[in-house]
């Protein structure tokens, strides 16, 4: 629904009440929900703006700041500004002509871009046409005014940002030495808090941190490509998720997960991929895919699973395309998802699809019952199974 809905129902508690972690994270849930609202009203401007420049990104001449950022629970080490990076280049870019700025890879989302599929009726209509955004496609007059409004609007969530960050007090702080044993991580030293959920708190706030620096009104639309030119600026931010995530121990082997670990190590699953798919270190690497392994063996969280396949693409795909270090995906031959097992890899989208196989998904092309498998995948509930 509308995010000027999403306050009809306020949080549960306030800000900072240690005993009511759910009030502060209800409050950090709206504050993502404006980042995330923000980045798809701002996403037209973005691509008119590649348009006008032959159907490419270029990093902007105005480089709007907002204010200190304060990393996690490390502020002393946090950068001073939010600037654009742009030697890190696009994951999945194709190099440009010497002296310009890479081409954008082309982007179809999760549904093929051609063939002669129809669209589905109830689809057809168009039932946001009463919202007034850059995302409805409508016409955007003066680019630079509207540079101008967007930069003050991420402006204001940065700070807004700024300021939940700087309201959580001492009970919210890792603990000290005094009271956990300090462990060394590829990440850094990990953190340790006082609850599971002040925890997973932390890693969300520091995925929020990221989602919003690579939504910045001087990135590209396009959120894998964001990722890649935000790298520098969302470095901190990575590494803080990876010593949260660290600071989760789990139980020896053959000794039960409790039910409240269980749902941290779910919970910080997604910030990991955020975080993981710009992770460059062999180290880093290593310990996320084994840690999401883990968490998916010893919870049964598949989700997890995927994620670190995920993150193994992303850097594949990197060094693939000469934008990152050498990395070669591991697979799992027993998997039955084709994903992992590396079946797909291998048979890629433009080979002629198994007829006998309406699972297989090169007929999403050719075939509806193959093209409402899929999508039931995506939108379907438990009943439907």
């Amino acid at each position: 629904m509308p995010y000027s809905r999403w306050t009809d129902c306020p949080p549960r508690a306030p800000i900072n009440k240690v005993e009511a972690v759910y009030g502060s994270f209800d409050h950090l849930m709206l504050l993502l929900a404006r980042v995330a609202d923000f980045a798809v009203r701002d996403r037209g401007r973005k691509l008119k703006v590649m348009a006008m420049n032959g159907g490419q990104w270029r990093p902007s001449t105005t480089n709007p700041s907002g204010p200190p950022s304060t990393a996690g629970s490390s502020p002393r080490n946090a950068p001073q500004s939010i600037s654009v990076s742009t030697n890190t280049g696009f994951a999945n870019a194709p190099a440009g002509p010497p002296g310009q700025p890479p081409q954008m890879p082309a982007f179809f989302g999760m549904a093929p871009s051609f063939g002669t599929a129809s669209m589905p009726a109830p689809y057809q209509g168009d039932h946001r046409s009463s919202q007034s955004s850059s995302a409805s496609g409508e016409a955007i007059e003066d680019l630079d005014q509207a540079l101008n409004v967007a930069t003050k609007e991420w402006d204001d969530i940065w700070s807004a940002l700024h300021t939940f960050h700087s309201m959580l007090g001492s009970r919210f702080q890792p603990l000290s030495a005094e009271h956990q044993q300090p462990l060394a991580t590829p990440f850094g030293p990990a953190l340790f808090y006082r609850s599971y959920d002040v925890s997973g708190l932390w890693a969300i706030y520091n995925m929020t941190m990221m989602v919003a620096v690579r939504s910045k009104p001087s990135m590209p639309p396009h959120a894998h490509a964001a990722a890649g030119v935000a790298a520098g600026d969302t470095r901190l931010y990575a590494l803080e998720v990876g010593r949260i995530a660290a600071g989760l121990l789990p139980p020896m082997e053959g000794e039960p997960i409790s039910p409240l670990l269980g749902a941290a190590f779910c919970e910080v699953c997604v910030p990991l991929f955020f975080a993981g798919v710009q992770y460059r270190e062999p180290a880093q690497r290593e310990w996320v895919v084994n840690r999401l392994t883990e968490i998916e063996q010893r919870c049964g969280y598949v989700n997890a699973g995927t994620i670190a396949s995920g993150c193994q693409t992303a850097w594949d795909k990197a060094y693939r395309a000469g934008r990152g270090p050498p990395y070669v995906k591991q697979y799992r031959a027993m998997e039955q998802d084709e994903r992992l097992n590396g079946k797909w890899q291998e048979l890629g989208m433009n080979g002629p699809g198994n007829d006998d196989d309406p699972n297989d998904r090169r007929n999403v092309r050719t075939q509806p019952a193959a093209r409402l498998h899929w999508a039931m995948g995506i939108i379907g509930t438990e009943e439907d199974e």
